[in-house]
């Protein structure tokens, strides 16, 4: 993520991911993540015949850039399959190219193009399997969107990082208006 000049301002640029979105790198970091935790859950479970989850279910509305985002960071990831709704007509012809690329490229990425539908319509969807606590249990939800901790988190990293390059020190902190 190069930090750059322009007109005497310094600018992060969060765009050089595979899909060109901000939320690439904290959702590849998730991907990660999500695989990580399973992997282990698949171990403790061989050790001692424990009932924890080996996969999940993600889901995912977007009106575009965070699913192809979402999609890359989890396309290949064992024990993942990702869904990922969008308002047919209302992505970007790039995003919707990314996505359907991203979904015919790995078996456990999937696309749902909703007729007639808003970014908002596909939402209520994923709340509604959200809040069905024995659909939510059974297939083990897990979301991408905003309010996803690990996402949070990985995004804040961003900013530290270019506050600390721009000022090419962590001690300078208190120096900033």
């Amino acid at each position: 993520m190069p930090l750059t000049t322009v007109n005497g301002h310094q600018v992060l640029e969060l765009f050089h991911g595979p899909t060109l979105a901000f939320k690439d790198v904290a959702l590849q970091t998730l991907g990660l993540v999500f695989e990580h935790f399973l992997k282990e859950n698949r171990e403790l479970n061989e050790k001692d015949q424990g009932r924890r989850q080996e996969s999940m279910t993600v889901l995912a509305a977007t009106s575009g850039d965070t699913g192809s985002a979402a999609m890359s960071g989890l396309k290949g990831k064992e024990g993942v399959s990702c869904f990922v709704m969008f308002p047919t007509g209302r992505v970007s012809k790039i995003q919707e190219k990314q996505m359907t690329s991203l979904a015919s490229a790995s078996s456990n990425i999937h696309i749902l193009s909703v007729n007639n539908s808003t970014f908002d319509d596909c939402q209520d969807i994923v709340k509604a399997a959200f809040q069905d606590e024995a659909f939510r249990s059974e297939m083990n939800l897990g979301a991408v969107n905003s309010i996803n901790w690990c996402r949070v988190l990985a995004q804040i990293t961003y900013y530290f990082w270019g506050y600390f390059r721009a000022t090419d020190s962590p001690n300078k902190l208190s120096k900033v208006s």
